[in-house]
């Protein structure tokens, strides 16, 4: 066995239930721990905002959305009464980069207190309205504010402008249906909506599959699922590679290594769910967990694992 897997074994990166990494579009590493095996699926948190990316740029390739610059109200006819005082001005763009100007903290208090925004969100009677009639903070565009809430709305608008009946059956008929994931699932809120920030659930394998896509700017077994101006767009923020940056619920950070800087696009799930992308090395890396009492443990890991050794073939006891 390898020393990072001893290393995962004894916990010293708390508790992770899988590792997998693929080099140019191969899979060459993949173990799992705590009796976990590659046909489980697992949740996958907030990765969940990074695949819904994906669908908002399907669903605005295939026609069904004219622009990220189009207003979000235009898709939601019943709630037109929620937007009042400037919220009109709220563009998907903005509710993509978390910048709806919503008044929204989900981080100061506890998930697990019934304070926290996002749980009085989750529970509401309409989980959409609830976020809809929340007063502006800031003027729509110009304030990066981390909101489940804000994938909800997302998620709520695919279901309007398409032909399916929610998002989730809009993935299955989506450019992504090229990708065959299988054994997957989405869990609900309380009013029976999709919980879009949080809530889906995929084999790693399928999550490899998404990074993948990426790593190939939107090419999959040679074809061209998404536009290459979309993945950039959707996944490179402003301040990419100087710093860590937010895109369309793509995060950006930077790896530092005998002072040379590696760029990664993540998709990033409370609990060390994670799906990084290499694009210049054309590596992709996943690692699930359920660290939830930690934070980072698997940034730590790929640092270790990636950026310490001298090669990945030290992953994988051949």
């Amino acid at each position: 066995m390898s020393p990072l897997w001893n290393e995962i074994e004894n916990g010293r990166y708390g508790r992770i239930n899988s590792v997998l990494v693929a080099k140019d579009g191969k899979l060459i590493v993949e173990k799992y721990f705590h009796g976990f095996n590659k046909n489980e699926k697992q949740m996958v948190q907030s990765v969940s905002k990074s695949i819904v990316s994906l669908l908002a740029g399907s669903a605005i390739e295939e026609g069904y959305i004219n622009s990220v610059n189009d207003p979000i109200s235009q898709y939601f006819p019943k709630y037109q009464k929620s937007f009042d005082d400037g919220k009109d001005k709220i563009s998907l763009k903005h509710t993509l980069e978390m910048k709806a100007g919503w008044e929204w903290d989900e981080w100061s208090v506890p998930y697990t207190h019934p304070d926290n925004v996002r749980t009085a969100q989750m529970t509401a009677r309409d989980t959409i309205k609830y976020v809809l009639d929340l007063p502006l903070a800031n003027p729509p565009g110009t304030t990066f504010a981390y909101s489940g809430g804000a994938v909800d709305v997302v998620a709520e608008l695919i279901h309007n402008a398409t032909p399916q009946s929610n998002a989730a059956e809009y993935l299955r008929a989506s450019r992504l249906k090229d990708l065959c994931i299988t054994n997957a699932s989405w869990g609900y809120m309380q009013d029976g909506r999709l919980g879009a920030g949080g809530g889906m659930y995929f084999r790693p394998r399928d999550m490899l599959k998404f990074g993948q896509l990426i790593a190939n700017d939107g090419e999959w077994n040679g074809k061209q699922l998404f536009s290459k101006a979309w993945i950039k767009e959707s996944t490179e923020s402003l301040v990419y590679p100087a710093a860590e940056g937010y895109s369309y619920y793509w995060w950006n950070d930077v790896f530092v290594s005998k002072q040379k800087r590696h760029g990664a696009i993540l998709a990033v799930g409370w609990g060390d769910q994670t799906i990084a992308v290499f694009k210049e090395h054309d590596i992709v890396i996943v690692t699930t967990g359920y660290n939830f009492e930690r934070f980072g443990d698997s940034r730590k890991m790929i640092d270790s694992v990636y950026f310490t050794r001298s090669t990945l073939a030290n992953l994988y006891n051949r």
